[in-house]
């Protein structure tokens, strides 16, 4: 609008604008229902593919799909032997939700077999936390850092104990953890609380009782 606005002294409105991105975004990618149409021949080039799969595993979810097809995408992703990211398996649900997830995880589990000492990093959403706990129940289960932070800086309105939270999550002994965690509980007793809610064994190196990825 501003482009139309300053190039050509046009003034146009969003709906119209909004209209034009879209025939654009079209012209270039194609239809939203022709990608889904293509989704079937992806996956039977995927059943013609061997993969190896790390011991652990972090799982994520996104966002909804801003588009007329309302729909979210679970996927799991894991760190190859270069330490890179890594996706496994994804999945597109209507919503997010036990059985969703519950379902997801199931194929995943197919996917994957026995695997010994897996690990498991996601946010706090129940429904990964209630899929896991049925599907994978000898598997350990952590809760991603960063979005502990989000969340810190949501609830709390505040960054300040970032740098003591990372050091805190990233130390190996548990004198060390305490010395970072220490000067948390002087800067803010209300994040210390929430920490603790969660468990330390949930985000802390020190604690946590399986094999946490770097």
């Amino acid at each position: 609008m501003e482009d139309m606005q300053t190039i050509y002294g046009f003034k146009l409105k969003y709906n119209k604008a909004w209209r034009s991105r879209e025939q654009a975004l079209m012209a270039v990618r194609g239809t939203v229902e022709e990608s889904y149409g293509k989704l079937s021949s992806y996956l039977f080039m995927l059943l013609n593919q061997r993969f190896q799969v790390l011991s652990s595993s972090i799982v994520r979810r996104c966002q909804f799909f801003k588009h007329k097809i309302r729909s979210q995408l679970l996927i799991a992703i894991a760190l190859d032997a270069n330490e890179q990211l890594f996706p496994v398996a994804f999945g597109v649900v209507d919503s997010e939700n036990n059985n969703s997830w519950t379902y997801f995880m199931q194929q995943f589990k197919v996917a994957i077999g026995l695997v010994s000492d897996l690990v498991f990093v996601s946010d706090r959403h129940s429904s990964i936390v209630n899929a896991l706990s049925a599907v994978f129940p000898e598997a350990h289960h952590a809760t991603c850092t960063y979005h502990i932070k989000m969340n810190i800086v949501a609830k709390f309105k505040t960054d300040n104990c970032h740098d003591e939270f990372d050091m805190a999550s990233r130390a190996y002994t548990v004198p060390k953890f305490h010395q970072h965690f220490n000067k948390i509980k002087t800067k803010d007793s209300r994040i210390v609380a929430y920490l603790e809610e969660i468990g330390m064994e949930r985000w802390s190196r020190a604690f946590f009782p399986g094999f946490r990825y770097n």
